[in-house]
């Protein structure tokens, strides 16, 4: 390492100057691999047969404390700081790492000092902590929703930070909506687990409905409640570079009545997700990020008397029993110039076979295809190619303009009676704008115009306008 580094100054004479080159190389080869803390400098030294001795400070770690006060025990901050290697020279990837997991705690705000230690050539890590609010709102009202459930939906959520001084988060949200009668319920909670990023996490949700709209006539309501249990885990994490993986078992009960034509279809579901998400920061051409996410599902479906009839073969779907697919989003965010960047994304799906709705890929709405209602663009397999412009007009105003094209299998396997064209082709143009009205109030607005769609030509031309108001405190 050192040599290679020195190799250019090897059997030369050298004078003062040029020595503190090679001290400043030494030094910046240490950096270069991460002992963000060494200094190299030419110690008092009597010179034989032309050798030149370089002492060289690797920077250990002293003592590690905690100033100020926080939400947070110090027992469950130490955790973070003891996994430091004690007696060992400090290097930024392990100290980088450690401080990030500390910041991703609820309860506390913290900055990492770093001071002289007592001993020569150790450095202490010092704590700082701000406390953080115990409680977050955020109120949000948008024109996100279905037709059949409630265009208009407005939406609370609250985060308790901490409360047990753990470092957990509590959060608890609620959504309705104005027509159609959605209410949907929301209870989750993180847990961090020893002090190397292990997380636990734990979502119940309650979901009651009755279709109004077009469907009002088939008096139709129904329930669902599921169940969520995950871990995780930050295989890397880094300011410019992570990594993480998370495995998370789910259970639903799902119960749909229509009253018209007295039909009660149940079902229940139960599966075991594994994800592998990642992103990169760069410097290339500008600068930007790179976000991949690679999931895998397999899961069961059960389903009640009436549900098994009517999914039967061949006249049914065969949604019934195992079932597996994999996701995969690929995303590159290029800055252009300070106020413009590049992002472009593909995403898609494959099923092992005929999906149950809950299980489709939905590319309907503001998030995914603008230029098309909620609920639309339902497929068990396809993909979706997204690409946008976004310019920061003002500090608080960014303006993008959007293009998506969408690729559809609706169904694995087509019932054999099936009379629709299998395959989808959606495409939609747009303008979006965000503006942060003030620190605490938000509007996202996109306009979107749908291209020509053979599957449902009511689409065709028709112009879509998203709102959504948010509100933190």
């Amino acid at each position: 390492m050192l040599r290679a580094a020195t190799r250019r100054w090897a059997g030369q004479s050298l004078n003062f100057g040029q020595l503190i080159e090679v001290v400043e190389a030494v030094e910046a080869r240490y950096k270069k691999d991460g002992y963000f803390l060494a200094q190299a400098y030419l110690p008092p030294q009597k010179i034989h047969d032309g050798a030149i001795e370089i002492a060289i400070s690797e920077g250990q770690l002293g003592a590690t404390r905690l100033e100020g006060e926080s939400r947070i025990a110090p027992d469950v901050l130490y955790r973070y700081l003891d996994r430091l290697p004690k007696n060992q020279a400090l290097t930024l990837p392990i100290v980088e790492r450690q401080v990030l997991l500390i910041n991703e705690l609820a309860g506390a705000r913290i900055n990492l000092d770093l001071q002289a230690g007592d001993q020569a050539g150790s450095t202490d890590v010092v704590l700082n902590q701000q406390t953080d609010d115990l409680r977050n709102w955020r109120f949000e009202a948008n024109n996100y929703g279905s037709p059949a459930t409630g265009v208009n939906r407005f939406g609370i959520n609250l985060n308790l930070n901490s409360p047990f001084n753990l470092g957990e988060r509590l959060t608890a949200s609620a959504l309705v909506t104005n027509t159609g009668d959605l209410n949907s319920y929301n209870l989750r909670g993180e847990l961090p687990v020893g002090g190397n990023g292990w997380r636990l996490s734990a979502t119940a949700s309650r979901a009651t409905y009755s279709l109004g709209g077009d469907f009002t006539a088939l008096q139709a309501s129904g329930t669902a409640d599921s169940l969520r249990l995950g871990v995780s885990y930050p295989i890397i994490r880094s300011r410019l570079r992570n990594l993480k993986l998370q495995v998370e078992a789910d259970k639903s009960n799902l119960a749909d009545h229509f009253a018209a034509s007295s039909t009660d279809l149940d079902k229940q579901s139960h599966g075991l997700t594994a994800t592998l998400s990642s992103d990169a920061s760069d410097e290339w051409a500008g600068g930007g990020t790179t976000r991949a996410e690679l999931a895998w599902r397999s899961g069961q479906l059960d389903l009640g008397t009436q549900s098994a009839a009517l999914d039967a073969p061949p006249a049914g779907p065969d949604t019934a029993g195992s079932f597996g697919k994999t996701t995969l989003s690929l995303e590159r965010q290029q800055n252009i110039s300070p106020r413009l960047s590049l992002q472009l994304g593909i995403s898609g799906q494959a099923a092992s076979k005929n999906l149950d709705s809950s299980e489709k890929l939905s590319l309907g709405g503001p998030g995914s295809m603008p230029g098309y209602a909620s609920g639309e663009g339902n497929a068990d397999s396809g993909y979706l190619i997204k690409l946008s412009v976004r310019w920061q007009a003002l500090p608080q105003l960014a303006i993008s303009g959007l293009a998506d094209f969408a690729s559809l299998q609706l169904a694995h396997n087509p019932v054999p009676a099936a009379t629709t064209d299998n395959q989808r082709l959606l495409s939609d143009i747009g303008i979006s704008a965000d503006w942060q009205v003030s620190k605490a109030a938000s509007l996202s607005t996109v306009w979107a115009r749908p291209g020509k769609d053979a599957t449902n030509p009511a689409d065709n031309g028709k112009n879509r306008l998203w709102l959504s108001l948010a509100y933190g405190w």
